[in-house]
């Protein structure tokens, strides 16, 4: 394999950044590879972009991805957990023609059963992953979102191509000799794209990304059961398209993924909307303020929903027959003053019974409205169930004596012409018509007076293309912790210096939950973010430094939190830098107790998702949409709503009638677990002596004294 390329010297970049796995931060300077091995320990090296970039050209010669031998796993495998995780990002934000090379040498890599199959798992890894499985390792819920995010838009590209299933069904006949292999990796991708595994993993990644920015998220297409039905559909007919007429085996295969397709039935997105209707069928608000007739709608669609899901997973009914949120929506339309409400959880409460009780358990009601007309029709809604008609219902039935009449002429208005099929006309006769079409001969006319100008020179300086300009040496955001480190130090160079400050923040929380680079360097950075001083007059330096400070803080609570304690008392900083280190204590604290978002507004951590065209400009708008006012817009607005809310509320029951013609609700229990809120995860409980209060107090006490 002489055309491959090998490392020949290797230079370790920092002792201390090693993974936990043994990978080391190198620079190779690479001119041969002799062997597939070698070019997988470059990937698990974590190798620099220019690197990365000829690894991956030399493997793609030389690897077969459809041919799943122990070594072919492997690489996809680091592709996947190492090289996606600290190169995607960048990649996507990287328009030269290398990133845009190995951006595509990614793709192509991954693009096979083995590439998809190592994405999905991926994706159920962090979904799945625990806060505390480890004490070294936690990932916090903004660095899950931010990977889900990266890889769901790593698997849109490796599925974007309508002829994905006839790809791999080609290279899997080309790759292996042996059907029995074919058919098992075939079942498998069966199972990945038919079954609905890769449509329930990617709609779950994309609902926890977009819990984390829900207005900045764009929902994946993959997630989408609708669109990823359409996607399915359109590969399934390029793959029967492609079928030669004599191959048994292409055809068997296309009607094993047709048969798991058309049972994939939108399961999951039935479950969802299933969920959100109940939600708001038992909401208290709702039901004293929707309109009655929204409510009849939400009742309905409830039920079709229930019977759906039903048929297809009638444990999902019989789990959520059970559930607290099932019966506070009972007991809250039961309790309600109308009657007309009330009636309504009444029919919902006997279909659902109906269906995952006995016969001598189920719910009853002694009421006239569950045996009228109307009554049957609601509860008898969860057994509607659509089938598929005949092909002949589509075609188009042709009444004798009548036809469609095309004709095309120059005229200056659009005539409809009545074409009589005989003398007589039938009263119920439709009227066939013909319409002509426009063409106005004054349109080559009308512009006739207008001047022509001849198109203007191109500029070489307004352009990317001219030699003088383009900058060579332009800088790459960083993707290790030594890159950032040498980056936030080199402030000579505007560039590298801005985009390293810029970076600081949502690197050092990726790479909090991989290996020790964060843990290893931490002081080291909040040494170094501590002491920065802004020499380029950078309009948003306070906010980034504090971002990063906030970040490393989170990352490792309790000695950085013991270690900023000591640096405001003996570190020798300004009163500015003092009061940055009081600060990312505060906030950070506040993050690790569960009230991250909270502070999003003063710690800017959203990014910004208004039009331009709305804002002022540049100078006026940094004097009156300051962070300040923000924080102020919003404190207003929650003491607003903590007043007005609960005196609606009372006005609503007031108005439903006195407390003795109200119906109670089941029991005093479910009323009492309804009103209880859910306890907030608090990460600063285990920390907050040793790394916070007692540090503080402790050196303010020697230094008051003294």
């Amino acid at each position: 394999m002489g055309e491959l390329l090998v490392p020949i010297k290797t230079t370790a970049a920092h002792s201390r950044g090693e993974r936990e796995e043994g990978h080391r931060h190198s620079l190779y300077v690479v001119e041969e590879l002799q062997s597939l091995e070698q070019a997988l320990e470059v990937l698990r090296s974590c190798p620099q972009r220019q690197v990365l970039l000829k690894v991956l050209e030399s493997i793609s010669g030389a690897l077969d991805i459809h041919s799943h031998t122990p070594l072919t796993s492997q690489i996809i495998h680091a592709l996947v957990n190492d090289i996606v995780t600290d190169h995607w990002s960048v990649l996507n934000d990287d328009k030269s023609g290398n990133g845009r090379k190995t951006k595509g040498l990614i793709v192509r890599l991954l693009s096979g059963v083995g590439g998809v199959s190592a994405i999905a798992t991926r994706m159920r890894l962090l979904i799945n992953m625990k806060v505390e499985s480890s004490p070294k390792i936690q990932l916090s819920e903004s660095g899950r979102a931010a990977l889900l995010a990266e890889l769901l838009s790593l698997l849109e590209l490796v599925l974007e191509r309508d002829d994905f299933l006839s790809s791999v069904w080609s290279n899997l006949n080309t790759s292996l000799s042996e059907p029995q292999r074919r058919w098992l990796l075939w079942k498998e991708l069966i199972t990945l794209l038919g079954n609905g595994r890769i449509l329930s993993t990617a709609s779950e990644a994309d609902l926890f990304v977009a819990r984390g920015s829900p207005t900045i998220h764009k929902r994946s297409w993959i997630s989408h059961g609708i669109e990823y039905s359409a996607w399915l559909g359109r590969n399934l007919g390029r793959f029967i398209e492609g079928s030669p007429g004599t191959d048994a085996y292409h055809k068997k295969a296309w009607a094993q993924m047709l048969e798991r397709a058309t049972s994939l039935g939108h399961t999951d997105a039935l479950k969802t909307a299933l969920s959100n209707s109940l939600r708001a069928f038992g909401d208290k608000i709702s039901i004293q303020h929707t309109p009655i007739i929204r409510q009849e709608g939400t009742t309905e669609n409830l039920l079709l929903l229930a019977g759906y899901v039903y048929r297809k997973d009638p444990q999902h009914i019989a789990h959520m027959a059970r559930s607290s949120v099932y019966l506070n929506a009972i007991s809250n339309r039961l309790a309600a003053s109308s009657a007309r409400q009330s009636v309504l959880g009444m029919y919902v409460g006997t279909a659902i019974s109906e269906l995952v009780d006995p016969p001598d358990k189920r719910m009853k009601f002694s009421s006239e409205e569950l045996t009228n007309a109307e009554g049957q029709r609601y509860i008898n809604l969860t057994g509607i169930q659509d089938s598929i008609g005949l092909t002949e219902d589509l075609k188009r039935k042709k009444t004798p004596g009548k036809q469609m009449v095309f004709r095309s002429a120059r005229a200056s208005a659009i005539q409809q012409v009545q074409q009589p099929s005989s003398s007589k006309q039938l009263p119920n006769e439709s009227r066939i018509i013909s319409i002509e079409e426009l063409e106005s001969e004054s349109n080559s006319e009308e512009n006739d007076d207008l001047p022509t100008y001849a198109r203007p020179d191109s500029d070489a300086s307004d352009s990317d293309d001219d030699p003088t300009v383009i900058n060579r040496d332009k800088p790459t955001a960083p993707v290790y912790i030594n890159d950032l480190i040498s980056g936030l130090r080199d402030t000579e160079n505007y560039d590298r210096h801005n985009l390293a400050l810029s970076h600081a923040s949502s690197l050092i929380r990726r790479k909090a939950a991989f290996g020790t680079e964060v843990t290893d360097n931490a002081q080291e950075l909040a040494s170094i973010l501590t002491g920065l001083r802004d020499r380029w007059d950078m309009s948003n330096f306070e906010e980034l430094r504090l971002q990063g400070m906030i970040a490393v803080l989170v990352a490792q609570p309790l000695e950085m939190g013991q270690w900023f304690s000591a640096t405001y008392f003996n570190g020798d900083y300004s009163i500015s830098q003092r009061a940055a280190v009081l600060t990312t204590l505060g906030l950070g604290a506040r993050e690790l107790a569960g009230y991250g978002e909270d502070d999003a507004a003063l710690t800017k951590s959203n990014q910004d998702t208004s039009f331009p065209s709305k804002k002022l400009p540049p100078k006026l708008h940094a004097l009156y949409a300051s962070s300040e006012m923000e924080a102020i817009t919003a404190a207003s607005t929650e003491l607003e709503q903590s007043i007005l809310r609960p005196m609606a509320l009372n006005a609503a029951d007031a108005l439903s009638g006195p407390n003795a013609l109200k119906i109670r609700t089941f029991s005093s229990r479910m009323e009492v677990e309804k009103k209880r809120t859910r306890p907030i995860p608090n990460a600063l409980a285990k920390v907050v002596a040793d790394g916070f209060f007692f540090p503080l107090t402790g050196r303010f006490s020697m230094h008051t004294q003294g």
